[in-house]
């Protein structure tokens, strides 16, 4: 359940998608060309990945995939989470599914304009919940938990 995607820092459009995105968020490969990518986000999560991936705070992927890096090199990484459109469940429903967005900044071409530009390589991985195991019969998933984005509980439910 993960998949990769290329954002352009410039325009916010994705200029490349792995063919996992397509049977991960339940849509067509075609359904991802020309569009940017905050489009697919839920919209309380917008602002959290534009803060996430500002190019300053993004490590290299160029330093973090070398065989002599070392791990300290890239122990900058820093995951967020964001929830992401995965088709629609009913009429005008958009579900959305969480994941763990890992971002990487490279320079890539673009075919349209033949320039180098600052793009984010994000590696996009679902996030399962505990409490959709089988052996949890629902009767017993009973109390509730909030948190923010970073993970940072803000309410537990006291049953």
């Amino acid at each position: 359940d993960m998949f990769a995607v290329a954002v352009s820092l410039i325009t916010g459009k994705i200029l490349y998608i792995s063919d996992q995105a397509a049977s991960i968020l339940r849509c067509k490969r075609g359904y991802f060309k020309n569009a940017k990518f905050v489009e697919f986000l839920a919209p309380q999560d917008v602002s959290v990945f534009y803060t996430s991936t500002t190019p300053y705070r993004l490590p290299s992927w160029n330093i973090c995939n070398r065989a002599e890096s070392s791990t300290q090199d890239c122990m900058e990484e820093k995951s967020f989470f964001c929830r992401i459109s995965a088709g629609k469940e009913r009429e005008n429903d958009i579900c959305y599914h969480p994941f763990r967005m890992t971002p990487y900044l490279i320079k890539v071409q673009d075919p349209e304009i033949a320039e180098d530009q600052l793009c984010c390589v994000l590696l996009a991985e679902k996030v399962h919940s505990g409490y959709e195991a089988p052996r949890i019969p629902p009767d017993k998933r009973i109390f509730t938990t909030t948190h923010t984005p970073t993970c940072l509980f803000q309410d537990v439910d006291e049953r």
